[in-house]
């Protein structure tokens, strides 16, 4: 009879599973530790062949690398140990093994498009992705990929229902001691492991830590190991050593100071492809570049990434401090530079009554910039929200030719001196990997690596040639300039194509190229330097030493603990008790204004179902707001924007406000209230034409009406 009982009750528990995953069960529930660690080692092995996008690579890190792998096991193992602790075991056994495989598809995915690998910092970066998305994607694997994730959120409701419950009674002492015991295991492996030179906990090349240290442990460290550790030796005597040493050396230098006018310029993906060994060209795709070179002072950036990660470049350059001593992975615009201001250029320069100004052709929340750029000291922000006339790359980035008008502008806006860093995203990709025979190319590509490879990189070539013809328009438009000026242009990190060390002649890909012109005649000595030494090189070339980081720089490249005090000053200036500045920090945020020119809204007219908002410099962002609320509208010229079928009522408040894709305001308008107006003969079609300037009272300048 209890016999009878027992099947039957084993029989529901287990209706809908075949007979042997009932032995499967079985087995897991008799031998709990093994099969969590059978579990781990099979979850290891396919993280690893997704990691390295390669089947054969992943089973061969097993047997070339076999503490490392089974060092994997263990954090994996020690994750699903968590299982033990609940009666649905299966469940969360299955819900940790999703988690570790929808890492690893993410990883996976993200190599395709990039060399650096997926870590903790990307998941604060989602909304960024998501709003690029469509460039990389096609709306098929857009759906394809939304499909799938619903499938497996489908599975994991139907895991929780149908996963068998345990039974008997959890033995929780018994779990805990053995997850416990897991915790322990593996902290100790991993302080044995970093003691005996195994692992590092600092990862100078992060592409290379996941290949050598496996996947879990370096994912799993990316979440737990973020900003600047303590160094042991820090106090405020010896930020004082470092601080004292580098200003008396620094005023050492003596006189030759000058200020110009300084620009920098940041160049997505750009470097000279000349120096590809296996690439031949129709015509020189950067003589422009070339030439400033030859008249100026230049030589190989060292970046810390390739293909991702122009915040972090950005970073580098405006700071002088170094991203190594940071969490694996880390973008501190998306830490700590949202919490705490930063001594950097800007401010160094604000100290010397600079003007200082941003400028990025592309979304202003991109990075978080608009939210980090106040904490560096910018003055203003001239982001794509506020630029008009712009032309798109055949995949929807803003060409770089527009930035010639607003650095020359900005500079025109101001009394004082310009420092302007101006953040390009022309040579952004996707690349494509084939031809349509649509291109109309000035540069044509010739080499090996078949249709792919040269379809990449005849796209980015025009691409660096256009950029190339950018840079001589804004060169010739400094030469006229009436003021001194200087302009540093760099490539942020090469480009996410099929290229590898061996291709090219400098032998690595983490050097970009770097130059320094003037339209005053600076001089000095060509140099390879690293992206958080450039700033302090200009500005010595300048006779410029204003900044704790800037003079260490200045002074400390070559001495034995040059990097030991780079630590120490970056730990103590952000995290620290800043006794580099005598205790607290100088720098205030700023109030950063949005755009140079006040967006201003002068009035409505209402003409059929249609508003017609007349103002000055309005853009392609601008978008109009009655009573808070915001409408669609179409973009008609800087004089005009429309709201098609509009609700709107006399006393009812208007304003435009200028607002990205995400739909986020980033600065607004003045007020008015609707008075009602109305004209008598509305277009037939509520669009406008050119005939309407003549009864709009010539506030119109002409240009078509385009939807946003």
């Amino acid at each position: 009879m209890k016999k009878e009982a027992k099947e039957k009750k084993e029989k529901k528990l287990f209706s809908g599973l075949s007979a042997k995953s009932r032995r499967v069960y079985h087995f897991s529930d008799r031998h709990p530790l093994v099969s969590c660690l059978i579990l781990a080692f099979v979850l290891n092995l396919i993280l690893e062949c997704l990691g390295r996008r390669n089947p054969i690579d992943g089973v061969l890190y097993l047997f070339q690398s076999p503490v490392m792998f089974f060092y994997n096991v263990l954090i994996i193992m020690m994750t699903l140990s968590v299982a033990l602790l609940f009666k649905r075991r299966v469940f969360v056994a299955f819900l940790v093994s999703v988690i570790w495989l929808g890492a690893a598809v993410a990883n996976c995915v993200l190599l395709g498009f990039r060399t650096t690998p997926f870590s903790a910092i990307d998941l604060t970066m989602v909304s960024y992705a998501l709003s690029i998305i469509d460039i990389y994607l096609t709306k098929f694997q857009i759906i394809l990929i939304s499909a799938l994730a619903l499938i497996v959120l489908t599975l994991i409701i139907f895991i929780a229902v149908k996963a068998p419950k345990l039974k008997r009674k959890v033995k929780y002492i018994k779990a805990l001691a053995f997850v416990i015991s897991m915790v322990v295991i593996v902290f100790f492996a991993t302080g044995t492991a970093i003691q005996t030179q195994l692992l590092s906990s600092r990862f100078d090349n992060l592409a290379d830590a996941y290949k050598n240290y496996g996947f879990a442990y370096c994912l799993s460290n990316s979440f737990i190991d973020s900003g600047i550790d303590k160094p042991d030796d820090y106090s405020e005597e010896k930020i004082s050593e470092i601080n004292d040493k580098a200003y008396a050396e620094a005023i050492s230098h003596g006189g030759g100071e000058r200020r110009p006018n300084i620009i920098f310029l940041q160049l997505e993906s750009f470097f000279d492809p000349n120096q590809v060994k296996d690439l031949y060209y129709s015509r020189n795709p950067v003589p422009n570049f070339e030439k400033m070179c030859d008249e100026g002072i230049s030589g190989y950036l060292n970046v810390a990434t390739v293909s991702a990660g122009t915040a972090n470049t950005e970073f580098e350059i405006l700071t002088g401090m170094s991203l190594q001593f940071f969490g694996a992975g880390e973008y501190p615009y998306k830490t700590i530079l949202l919490e705490k201001t930063s001594e950097s250029m800007a401010n160094n320069m604000k100290q010397l009554g600079y003007a200082t100004t941003a400028i990025h052709n592309n979304r202003a929340s991109f990075y978080g910039r608009n939210e980090v750029f106040p904490n560096l000291g910018f003055d203003t922000f001239i982001s794509k929200e506020y630029m008009m006339d712009l032309e798109y790359t055949p995949v929807s980035w803003v060409k770089d030719k527009v930035l010639t008008k607003e650095i020359v502008g900005a500079m025109e806006a101001t009394d004082e001196r310009d420092f302007i860093f101006t953040i390009s995203v022309q040579g952004h990709g996707k690349y494509p990997s084939e031809f349509t025979g649509s291109e109309d190319y000035n540069v044509y590509v010739y080499g090996e690596g078949g249709e792919s490879r040269i379809a990449g990189f005849s796209y980015l070539v025009n691409q660096f040639y256009e950029m190339d013809q950018f840079l001589g328009d804004l060169t010739a438009a400094l030469s006229e300039f009436d003021e001194d000026t200087v302009l540093v242009a760099y490539g942020d990190h090469l480009p996410g194509l099929d290229i590898q060390k061996e291709d090219l002649v400098n032998g690595t890909l983490f050097q970009t190229n770097y130059v320094i012109w003037s339209n005053f005649g600076l001089s000095g000595e060509d140099a390879d330097l690293y992206t958080y030494q450039v700033g302090a090189h200009l500005l010595d070339l300048l006779g410029i030493h204003e900044g704790v980081m800037n003079r260490y720089q200045q002074t400390a490249v070559n001495s034995e603990d040059y990097r030991r005090g780079m630590e120490l000053l970056q730990y103590d200036m952000l995290y620290g008790d800043d006794y580099s500045h005598g205790g607290y920090s100088p720098y205030l945020p700023t109030e950063m204004k949005m755009g140079i020119h006040d967006i201003t809204v002068s009035g409505a007219l209402l003409g059929g179902e249609s508003l017609y908002v007349f103002g000055e410099n309005l853009t392609e962002a601008s978008s109009v707001f009655i009573n808070g609320e915001m409408m669609k509208a179409a973009y008609y010229n800087p004089g005009m924007v429309i709201v098609r079928k509009a609700e709107v009522e006399p006393g009812d408040v208007i304003c435009v406000k200028q607002a990205g894709k995400n739909k986020k305001p980033l600065s607004s308008s003045n007020e008015i209230v609707f008075d009602g107006a109305q004209f008598e003969a509305a277009p037939a079609d509520g669009a406008a034409d050119d005939a309407d300037a003549e009864f709009f009272g010539g506030a119109l300048l002409g240009g078509k009406a385009k939807d946003l």
